[in-house]
């Protein structure tokens, strides 16, 4: 678990990259008032929250397309070309699947160069290539910064200068960070270390991470749970990160919350922001970026490294080798217990997974819901309905239960959840590294002692949800469609979850809605609602 020093410096890199210039390249054409941002996982979410707390009438909106799902990209190629829209396509690498079929598809369909916007890093890669055959413009992001670590630099920058919104007080913002963090050591920097300190010890205990959010702010919140999830989740180590959309008092005041519990009925650690505006949200992003790099320093990781979700984007998703095979060859595998909500035998086949599920829970494991259909806001509130019935279903075990869609979600928050399955050896061992590492943390940072055995073995089940299409388009040069395509990745996701040999029963499991998303979601609540009645 050792780690180069020169990751000390590293987590500094986006103090040497110069903020984009405010001029004629940064601006939307006159006639575009939409503004969409094409891409997956870091690429997009930092520029998403610089939107949500600085949404204003006089300037134009923003449109978020991170879903393969047919039905998401229907808005746009289901109609005629849309001359209000001019579309950002934002992808760090350059090379993830996701982003250049729906930006091939995208393209095909408006058919002007001009509408479009590319940002990558420099050098060779299949969206640059792309890009200049087709004649759009490409700008540069910062090489050196990843996409979750890019909330100051141009990855993000350069959509939210788009957006209106002023970059000099963003500059100021990162100026007196820097100055407070890396110079002083006031109370700014003392807020880093003793955040740094508690997700470190998280980390090394098994620890979570409580993200409280008004449904305005949750860009914000998904931001937050991303960077901890991703740079920490390495080796069997990371903190699991749970989201809530609050409403009422969270609301008014525009809080967000996050909490580190010290124990199962009291918290060791609070922070707040509240009032939150575009300079402030650089704050929260700087303090975040550079805390989550301390701490994966403190445990032993390479916050910038990606080890799973590097292997699954080399993998692609198999499509090229296997063509658009038929899915009813194989639609059962790799899942454990599938769930159709259209069949005469749901009831039974709900009984039965929540069966096996509890014959493999332990206390304080957690369950993951990926939902690889259309990211909408009524389907995510049935989401969260679902996450609490089965956290009341299985409140002996003392589960948590997180949600989110794919594929966005495993490009993001699946570096945490791969390697974990992936930590064969460490989850039932203690290594005398990781022992002295957290006796160091706890009399350094005097913090909560919050390590029991059965936190460090916490475990994650993971269930699939996929949905009947409602409409379906082919994608450019190659062999399958949108459709298809979101399916299949859900299944080569599920497999890569898989690991029998290591979790016993820890197989994924499939529910299978009809084209009615809410309404199946809402069914398959009603039948978790009669079984918890009847335990």
């Amino acid at each position: 678990m050792g780690v180069d020093t020169v990751l000390g410096e590293r987590c500094f890199d986006w103090t040497r990259f110069s903020l984009p210039d405010t001029n004629d390249t940064l601006h939307l054409p006159p006639n575009a008032s939409t503004l969409v941002l094409v891409g997956m996982g870091g690429a997009t979410l930092s520029a998403t929250a610089y939107e949500c707390v600085s949404r204003h009438s006089s300037r134009p909106s923003l449109h978020q397309l991170s879903s393969t799902a047919p039905e998401s990209l229907a808005y746009f190629l289901a109609v005629p070309p849309r001359e209000d829209c001019h579309f950002v396509i934002a992808s760090k690498s350059g090379e993830t699947l996701e982003t250049l079929v729906m930006a091939e598809s995208l393209f095909e369909h408006e058919n002007s160069a001009q509408k479009f916007t590319v940002i990558t890093d420099p050098g060779q890669s299949t969206l640059r290539e792309w890009a200049f055959s087709k004649g759009i413009r490409t700008l540069n992001s910062d090489p050196g910064v990843l996409g979750r670590f890019s909330g100051v630099c141009s990855l993000t920058l350069i959509p939210t200068a788009m957006l209106g919104i002023d970059l000099a007080t963003l500059k100021s913002t990162r100026n007196y960070f820097v100055n407070s963090v890396i110079v002083d050591t006031g109370e700014v920097a003392k807020q880093v270390h003793r955040l740094a300190a508690e997700l470190a010890l998280a980390s090394l205990t098994g620890g979570e991470l409580q993200i409280d959010a008004p449904r305005r702010l949750l860009p914000v919140a998904r931001w937050i749970e991303q960077i901890v999830a991703e740079s920490l989740g390495k080796a069997g180590l990371g903190v699991l990160p749970t989201v809530n959309c609050r409403d009422g008092e969270l609301d008014r005041s525009g809080e967000i919350r996050v909490c580190v519990p010290a124990t199962e009925r009291e918290f060791g650690f609070e922070y707040r922001e509240r009032g939150i505006c575009s300079a402030s949200l650089a704050r929260i992003f700087l303090t975040w970026q550079t805390a989550v790099s301390m701490a994966a320093y403190l445990i032993g990781v390479d916050p910038y490294s990606q080890p799973e979700l590097e292997k699954s984007k080399l993998n692609g998703l198999d499509c090229e080798i296997c063509g658009a095979v038929s899915l009813a060859t194989d639609t059962r595998l790799p899942f454990q217990n599938v769930i159709e909500i259209d069949s005469e035998h749901c009831f039974q086949m709900v009984a039965d997974f929540v069966v096996d599920l509890k014959s493999s829970l332990r206390f304080n494991d957690y369950i993951v819901l990926f939902a690889y259909v259309n990211p909408t806001d009524e389907t995510e509130g049935e989401l969260a309905n679902l996450a609490q019935l089965l956290e009341s279903l299985f409140s002996g075990y003392r589960v948590r239960v997180v949600f989110n869609f794919g594929p966005q979600y495993l490009h993001s928050t699946g570096q945490f959840h791969k390697a974990k399955v992936n930590a064969r050896f460490l989850r039932d061992s203690v290594t005398e590294e990781k022992v002295n590492r957290l006796d160091w943390l706890r009399s350094e940072n005097q913090l909560t002692d919050s390590s029991s055995g059965e936190k460090s073995q916490k475990t994650g089940h993971f269930l699939f949800i996929t949905a009947d299409d409602t409409c379906d388009f082919d994608i450019p040069g190659h062999p399958y469609t949108f459709g298809w395509l979101i399916k299949r990745q859900a299944q080569l996701d599920a497999k890569a979850l898989s690991h029998p040999d290591q979790f016993e029963r820890a197989t994924p499991s499939l529910v299978k809605c009809s084209t009615d998303v809410v309404d199946s979601l809402q069914q398959l609540g009603s039948v978790f609602r009669s079984l918890r009645k009847v335990n």
